[in-house]
């Protein structure tokens, strides 16, 4: 197929998709991989539908559909303990389906390590909680930027560098806003490339190129398994000379959405 022909049948598919495809198509993409179900909670509320069986339906349809047109992309594990239907399955935005996006080729999917997919999960479920919320109206969600888009760049003695959080937000609460760089830390990392990462994102705050940009440095909001880890980590950044321990947070899991909210470390 011709560059041009296959130009014009993105065009043809893009025309007879409706703005939920579209928008289901761009999550994904940008989060890089979303299961079922959050796919279902973002897209297809039950607010919506008639009952939670309507809603499941609705979603497997439109999933299935994206699939079939070769616009989506599933992975062959599917999420531990969910079963039936599509809400258990994992998507990715195929290369078509990116290119239909922004209209840049793009290469084929690879199935990504198990590694990838449980942290990838883990963030996406993150925006899934802060979009619910937003619904009810319990936060405003004000900015939310994936990777890469959230990652910063910034001059150093050692030229260009780069800071790569998992995810920017900024949320609305009461009369404050919450700025935050996100780290999801499933507990596979040692405390010394912990401390590696929060010395880039120091070195980033002391070059002034947030500020400069943004009148506000964000903080910058781990997220780990335990509570000793929680601990121990808090305690490192605490009692390091290298680290201005103020714009840094450590939270479990369980607290990381009332944190990034208002809640205080």
């Amino acid at each position: 197929m011709s560059g041009r022909a296959f130009q014009s049948d993105v065009v043809r598919i893009r025309e007879r998709l409706a703005p939920r495809d579209i928008a289901v198509l761009d999550q994904i993409n940008s989060l890089r991989l979303m299961n079922g179900a959050q796919i279902q909670a973002v897209h297809f509320p039950l607010c919506d539908h008639e009952s939670q069986h309507a809603a499941v339906r609705a979603t497997r349809r439109v999933l299935q559909r994206l699939v079939r047109d070769g616009l989506l992309v599933r992975l062959e594990r599917r999420v531990g303990g969910v079963k039936g239907g599509s809400a258990g399955y994992i998507y990715a935005a195929s290369a078509l389906g990116q290119r239909l996006l922004d209209g840049d080729r793009h290469r084929r999917f690879r199935e990504p390590t198990a590694t990838f997919v449980t942290h990838t999960l883990a963030i996406s479920q993150l925006v899934v909680d802060l979009t619910e919320l937003s619904r009810t109206r319990k936060i405003d969600l004000v900015r939310l930027e994936p990777e890469p888009r959230c990652w910063r760049t910034y001059a150093s003695t050692a030229g260009r560098e780069i800071v790569r959080p998992d995810l920017f937000v900024a949320v609305g609460a009461g009369d404050f806003e919450h700025h935050w760089f996100i780290e999801m830390d499933l507990g596979t990392e040692t405390i010394a490339r912990r401390l590696a990462k929060s010395a880039q994102y120091e070195a980033y705050y002391r070059s002034g190129t947030e500020q400069a940009r943004h009148d506000l440095f964000p903080r910058i909001l781990w997220a780990v398994p335990t509570d000793r880890l929680a601990a121990e980590l808090q305690s490192r950044i605490q009692h390091s000379r290298r680290l201005t321990s103020d714009i840094f947070a450590v939270v479990t899991h369980a607290d990381l959405v009332a944190m990034i909210c208002g809640g205080e470390a």
